[in-house]
């Protein structure tokens, strides 16, 4: 027996997780730019998981798991986790949504080690990436 969220830890835990980065904005203890990478990576995930949700029920083709996974990875993982409770969506699939939270997981110590260790270096790192790339 695995420990998967149910839907109310599920929610609470990527609505603390997404409020415990405004916070840290309103502390000027992070930078706008973490907040709008998760803000718009966890919409379109969501988007996403609308899209295969509606592509299911029209027997059309759907996004991949793969997909799925990866964009929850890529900070869009809180989402991905209310798109999958809002649209009662990938719930079932056990196997999914132990991927699901190992990357969610995986992203959320990434993070902190990001934020703890290597704060000022790696946000100014990320900044000129994307001001490099016209992303910004």
């Amino acid at each position: 027996m695995s420990f998967l969220p149910n839907k109310r830890l599920s929610n609470i835990i990527s609505l603390g997780f997404l409020g415990g980065l405004f916070l840290g904005f309103l502390m000027a203890k992070l930078p706008v730019e973490i907040i709008t990478l998760y803000g718009i990576m966890s919409t379109l995930t969501f988007i996403f998981y609308g899209w295969d949700k509606y592509t299911a029920k029209k027997g059309k083709k759907r996004v991949t798991e793969k997909t799925l996974h990866l964009m929850g990875f890529l900070f869009g993982w809180p989402g991905a986790a209310l798109a999958q409770q809002a649209m009662r969506h990938k719930t079932a699939k056990l196997k999914f949504r132990r991927v699901f939270w190992l990357t969610a997981l995986i992203n959320i110590i990434f993070f902190y080690w990001l934020y703890s260790q290597q704060q000022e270096k790696w946000f100014v790192y990320f900044k000129g990436l994307l001001t490099s790339l016209n992303l910004y």
